[in-house]
C-alpha cells in the first residue's frame, strides 16, 4: 500500500511540475523591453521586405527587392490608361503590361526594380499608382 501512494504521490508530482507555467524559464526575455529583429533584418537594414510603393505617373518608384508575384494598382481619371515597366539596376527597361485607369496589373518578379508607368495618352491629367510587393 505504501508503494502505491509513494508512486501515486510521484506520479501527481511530475504531472504537476509538467502543467505548472514555464515563465521563469524565459524571465531574462520577458523582462527586457527590446524588440528582436529576425537574422535577415538585421543584416539587410535597409531592405523593405515587403509593403507598398507610391510614385506618380511619368516617375519610378525607388528600387525595390522583389520576391515574386507583385500587383501595380493604377489610380487615374476616366478613360486614362498606361503602360507598366520595370527598370533593373542597370535602367534596362522591361515592359510589363497595360493597365486601364480603374485597373490593375499582377506579375512575378525577382531581384531589384523600379516600377514606373507612362501614359499612353501624353495629354492626359496626373495620376499616381503603387506596388504592392
Amino acid at each position: 500500500m505504501k508503494n502505491i501512494k509513494k508512486v501515486s504521490i510521484s506520479s501527481l508530482a511530475t504531472l504537476l511540475m509538467i502543467l505548472t507555467p514555464t515563465q521563469a524559464i524565459f524571465a531574462e526575455e520577458v523582462l527586457t523591453n527590446n524588440t528582436v529583429q529576425s537574422q535577415e533584418t538585421q543584416l539587410l537594414s535597409n531592405v523593405t521586405l515587403q509593403g507598398t510603393e507610391w510614385a506618380q505617373v511619368g516617375q519610378e518608384t525607388k528600387p525595390i527587392y522583389m520576391n515574386g508575384e507583385i500587383k501595380i494598382v493604377f489610380n487615374g481619371s476616366f478613360g486614362q490608361s498606361c503602360y507598366a515597366y520595370a527598370a533593373d539596376q542597370y535602367n534596362n527597361k522591361t515592359s510589363l503590361g497595360r493597365i486601364d485607369y480603374d485597373g490593375y496589373l499582377k506579375v512575378k518578379l525577382y531581384g531589384y526594380y523600379k516600377i514606373g508607368l507612362d501614359f499612353i495618352n501624353p495629354s492626359s491629367g496626373g495620376a499616381s499608382f503603387y506596388v504592392i510587393y
